[in-house]
């Protein structure tokens, strides 16, 4: 293979996602920029625990920032070895409210605790030392219900839980969701569909299948869950020939969001403050016309945080002094507080967003949809050369960004 002055440089081809950036903000109210401490190392995936903003990297490195130590930078997460010598990618970066776990391409599981037992279940049971996540990165044990031909699909956690999809179908869950779990146990939808996507609150869970078709499962005593009654087996969710564009469960708290073509409506306990007219003792029930195709919800804990990467609108709302009962927009917050960064937030959309108790975390970026078209202009480009066998060639989405055609 040719080389080159710049390995990742080619004929004004630059490293893709070093452009991905983090916006951290604590009880203040004040954004803190981050950048990839290694150029070509970019930040790919991101979560927030109750303290902890975690972000993990195209190498396969985790790095943390605490809130209560009132760091200023991002540090490593030690890790166990099994970690460090598993070369694949992370697949999911998934975090509770006290632990963290990472899933790797390799089927391999890892958890780290913050300040509780790892035999409280939530991260299932470890090889090796029952202690070693309260320290670092530790393998979980895996083997007895993951086999060879078996792939993990999707993987959330809940405030005390952790829940791991194989093969897009079987669901297992451990920890806490009004029972206690030690380990991993099946639980099963009746007619066992195909899954599409799963989010999971604190102690509610809501899973779509590829048809469309919702199904909820878990507590709900604010109302997250409607008209659900409180039981622990999967119903099926009755749509009333609604149009559903979004349905989520926010992670860590008692809320729920439903997005239709015009309307967002958000249900379940926010806190000591109502979010919207509707207010019981402890239900709450929001509702407000949108554009529900421009729109995408985050939040957790007791924030609500409405995307809209088309107005470039962030705005947060709840009753936590990061998410205040008047909602305001993080990205002109943001450019208020840091007006080298205007440029940027304007050509850059929003990747992802997370909320722990005192923590929002904002990933932004450049759309996955133009990565992958520049990833397959950079194929094209090796196989002109020569300097792949052929066109399909894996790239990784992290080599590449076209900044001119010199």
């Amino acid at each position: 293979m040719m080389t080159h002055q710049y390995p990742n440089r080619i004929h004004g081809v630059t490293p893709c996602c070093w452009e991905n950036r983090i916006f951290v903000s604590f009880a203040e109210q004040k954004f803190r920029p981050f950048a990839p401490k290694e150029i070509n190392d970019p930040f790919e995936h991101m979560i927030c625990s109750g303290y902890l903003c975690l972000v993990s990297t195209v190498k396969g490195k985790v790095y943390c920032i605490d809130d209560r130590k009132k760091e200023n930078t991002f540090v490593e997460l030690e890790s166990c070895e099994e970690f460090k010598q598993d070369r694949s990618r992370i697949k999911f970066l998934i975090a509770g409210f006290y632990h963290i776990m990472v899933v790797k391409e390799s089927n391999n599981v890892y958890a780290f605790s913050d300040e509780v037992s790892s035999d409280s279940g939530e991260i299932g049971i470890l090889i090796g030392d029952s202690n070693s996540a309260k320290k670092r990165l530790s393998q979980v044990k895996t083997h007895h219900f993951i086999g060879e031909k078996s792939e993990i699909t999707h993987a959330v956690c809940g405030t005390n839980c952790t829940i791991l999809v194989l093969n897009n179908r079987e669901i297992y869950l451990t920890g806490r969701m009004r029972e206690s779990r030690i380990d991993f146990q099946k639980i099963s939808i009746e007619s066992d569909p195909m899954i599409s996507s799963l989010s999971v609150g604190y102690d509610h869970l809501i899973v779509k299948t590829v048809d469309g078709t919702y199904y909820i499962f878990g507590e709900n005593e604010y109302g997250q869950l409607f008209s659900h009654v409180s039981k622990f087996k999967f119903e099926k969710l009755d749509l009333k020939d609604e149009q559903i564009l979004n349905l989520k469960a926010l992670r860590l708290s008692h809320l729920t969001c439903k997005v239709t073509p015009n309307r967002l409506d958000v249900y379940g306990y926010i806190g000591n403050t109502p979010l919207g007219d509707y207010v019981k003792e402890k239900e709450y029930h929001s509702s407000q016309t949108v554009n529900g195709w421009d729109i995408e919800p985050y939040g957790g804990f007791t924030t609500v945080v409405i995307c809209n990467n088309r107005k470039k609108q962030l705005m947060a709302v709840g009753s936590t002094s990061n998410a205040p009962s008047v909602p305001y927009n993080i990205l002109e917050k943001i450019k208020t507080d840091h007006s080298d960064l205007s440029q940027y937030i304007d050509s850059h959309d929003v990747l992802d967003v997370h909320c722990g108790s005192n923590i929002i975390g904002v990933l932004m970026g450049s759309p996955r949809q133009q990565i992958l078209l520049l990833i397959n202009l950079h194929k094209m480009y090796l196989y002109s050369v020569m300097e792949s066998q052929h066109s399909s060639g894996v790239v990784p989405c992290s080599d590449i960004l076209i900044k001119n055609w010199e």
